[in-house]
């Protein structure tokens, strides 16, 4: 076996390097575009994106699991 003390499966970031990033999530928000259309998202940042080629969008119904 090679035993290499300089390669780490999982190196360690130094807090000026730290990136914050959302986790997984399991929202399911479901959205109505338009009266014959609906979408489930599962990032409130993407209903900023359907807004803008769908002004009237409505949330229906958001469930967070």
């Amino acid at each position: 076996m090679n035993m290499n003390k300089n390669k780490k499966k999982y190196p360690r970031i130094s807090k000026s390097n730290m990136v914050m990033t959302q986790g997984p999530t399991t929202a399911k928000i479901k959205v109505r575009l338009d009266e014959r259309t609906t979408v489930t998202i599962h990032h409130i940042s993407a209903l900023k994106v359907w807004k803008q080629k769908y002004p009237d969008a409505q949330v229906i119904d958001s469930k967070v699991a």
